[in-house]
This record gives C-alpha cells, sequence and structure tokens, in this order.
C-alpha cells in the first residue's frame, strides 16, 4: 500500500487535475489524509487554491466533514486546513475514547470470571 501512494504522488506532480486520485483510504487516519494532501498539493504546479480546497472536499470521504465545508465553504487552503485538523483531533478524542472503553469493557469481563 506505501509503494502504491508514494507512486500515485509522483504522478500527481505534474498537472492539477492528478490531484483528484488523492482520497482518503479506509483506515487511513484524518490527520495522514491531510498531511498526505498537502505533500502532494505542494508538489502540484499551477494548482489555484480553490481547485486545491474543492479537490479535497471531494476526496475526504466523510460525509459529515464534506457537507461542513460545502455548507460553510473555506475561504483559504490556511482555513480548510485549520478546520479539517479540528475534525481530525475530534476522531482522534473518539478513536481514544473507543480504545479505552474496549479496554475497560475486557478488564471488568475479566474480572467478572474471577469470581467464584
Amino acid at each position: 500500500m506505501f509503494l502504491g501512494r508514494f507512486r500515485a504522488q509522483k504522478i500527481i506532480i505534474s498537472t492539477p487535475m492528478g490531484l483528484t486520485s488523492v482520497k482518503k483510504i479506509d483506515g487511513e487516519s484524518l490527520q495522514d489524509y491531510v498531511k498526505w494532501f498537502h505533500a502532494a498539493k505542494l508538489n502540484t504546479k499551477n494548482l489555484k487554491d480553490q481547485w486545491a480546497i474543492d479537490v479535497f472536499i471531494m476526496g475526504v470521504q466523510n460525509e459529515y466533514m464534506q457537507y461542513s465545508f460545502i455548507d460553510n465553504r473555506p475561504q483559504s487552503l490556511v482555513d480548510l486546513y485549520e478546520r479539517a485538523y479540528k475534525f481530525a483531533e475530534a476522531e482522534e478524542i473518539k478513536r481514544a475514547a473507543r480504545n479505552t472503553f474496549q479496554r475497560d469493557d475486557r478488564q471488568f469481563r475479566g474480572s467478572q470470571g474471577t469470581r467464584g
């Protein structure tokens, strides 16, 4: 998977249209997608910010985030990245809470089995 992404990024650097192939994949954190998109954007020549914003919104693969960005469109790439990182922070908090809950649930179930 890493090599596929690396090769895709090499192709992207030549045209703005190539940036449309950058999409968030299942299991990838939003933070990783933002970093990868930003790196691909920096390597794309003759790219207008509004085009990059549109491509990011299409590629994020998160309907809630897409609707949020469409309803209140980012005015710049800085705005886009700031808002995307807020979504990423929320995603990480949710993931950490889920992992804590699962760990606590396993511990609780384990302690249930030791009672006589």
